[in-house]
C-alpha cells in the first residue's frame, strides 16, 4: 500500500521557500511507530506499508473474509411435519412390520430397523432425502438416530425398504421414490396396497431395481421372511413360518402361555399326592410325571 507525497510538508523543508527536503526531519516519518518506511525521490516521497505489518482495519477485513469464505454448517431436518400414517390401517401395518422385524433381529446388534426416518444419502445436500415407512440396514448398529446420514453409516444404504400405500399417495410420488431407491442402492423394495391386497416386489439386478413377478408367495432374500397374498389380506411370517403378530396378539399369546403354565402346575400339584396315596414311592412319582425327586418332595411338603 502506497501513499505518494508530491512535495514534503512545509516543516520538512530546509528554510523558507526551499523545495529541498530536510532528511533529518523525515526520519521519524520514515522509520517511526507503525513501521513506515520511505523512499525519497527528486521532489517527492513514496511511502509504503511494510508487508509484515497490518493495521487493525486490515486485520478485521482479513478475519471477515475468512469467516465469510468458511462453509456454513448444513442443517438436516428430522421431520417434514407430515404424519407418519394417513389412517389407522396404514399405521398398524407400519408398526406390524417394524415391531416384528425388531423381534426377528433382536439378537443381532448390527441390524438397524427404523420407521419413518429421514434417509440422507449425500453429505452436504439436505434436499435429497426420503423417509421410508420401514427400512432395514444390515451391518449397521442398533441405536437412536435423528436421521440416517449415509456418510456416517460407512456409506451403507438401507438394503430393504417397505412402503405402504394410502389414498394420499400419488403415482408421481411413488415414481420418484422408486427412482430414489434405485439410484441410492436399495436391494429389496416392497410396496403394499392394503386396499386391493396388492404387493409389488422390486429386486436389484445387474442394472438396478427390477420388478419381480412372484405369483402369490415370496421369500425375502435378505430377511428370509415370507410374504403371502393368497388370502383376503397379506400375511407376513418369520423364517420358521410363525406369523407376524400385532402387539395385542403377542400380549394375548403371552397371557395364554402363562395361564397354560399355571394350569399345568396345578395339575401336577393334584397328581403328586394322589399317586403317593396309592403307595408309589417318590422316585416312581417323579418318573411318572417327568419331575425330579426334589420337585415331588417340594410339592408334597406344600400340601
Amino acid at each position: 500500500m502506497y501513499r505518494i507525497l508530491t512535495s514534503p510538508p512545509a516543516p520538512l523543508l530546509q528554510g523558507e521557500g526551499s523545495k529541498k527536503p530536510n532528511f533529518s526531519l523525515l526520519l521519524p516519518l520514515l522509520v517511526g511507530e507503525g513501521g513506515w518506511v520511505g523512499e525519497v525521490y527528486s521532489r517527492s516521497i513514496a511511502v509504503k506499508r511494510s508487508p509484515k505489518i497490518k493495521t487493525r482495519v486490515e486485520m478485521k477485513a482479513m478475519v471477515s473474509q475468512i469467516e465469510s469464505s468458511a462453509p456454513a454448517e448444513i442443517f438436516y431436518p428430522e421431520s417434514d411435519d407430515q404424519p407418519m400414517a394417513n389412517n389407522t390401517e396404514h399405521f398398524e401395518i407400519i408398526v406390524l412390520i417394524k415391531g416384528n422385524l425388531d423381534l426377528l433381529f433382536a439378537g443381532d446388534p448390527n441390524v438397524f430397523v427404523a420407521g419413518d426416518l429421514f434417509w440422507y444419502p449425500i453429505e452436504g445436500n439436505n434436499k435429497i432425502k426420503y423417509a421410508p415407512d420401514v427400512m432395514v440396514a444390515i451391518g449397521r448398529p442398533k441405536g437412536r438416530r435423528s436421521s440416517y446420514k449415509q456418510w456416517e453409516e460407512g456409506n451403507q444404504p438401507p438394503q430393504v425398504v417397505f412402503e405402504i400405500l394410502s389414498p394420499v399417495n400419488t403415482s408421481v410420488e411413488m415414481a420418484r421414490k422408486l427412482l430414489f431407491y434405485n439410484q441410492y442402492g436399495v436391494e429389496e423394495y416392497y410396496i403394499y396396497n392394503p386396499e386391493n391386497n396388492e404387493l409389488q416386489v422390486w429386486l436389484r439386478g445387474e442394472y438396478g431395481l427390477d420388478s419381480v413377478d412372484f405369483g402369490q408367495k415370496w421369500v425375502s432374500p435378505r430377511l428370509q421372511i415370507n410374504f403371502d397374498v393368497s388370502g383376503e389380506h397379506w400375511q407376513l411370517s418369520y423364517p420358521d413360518g410363525q406369523p407376524f403378530m400385532t402387539f395385542g396378539e403377542l400380549m394375548a399369546q403371552s397371557q395364554a402361555a402363562q395361564q397354560e403354565a399355571q394350569a399345568a402346575q396345578q395339575r401336577l400339584q393334584q397328581a403328586v399326592p394322589k399317586l403317593l396315596s396309592m403307595g408309589l414311592s417318590r422316585e416312581q412319582v417323579a418318573d411318572a410325571l417327568g419331575l425330579t425327586v426334589e420337585d415331588v418332595e417340594a410339592i408334597a411338603m406344600n400340601l
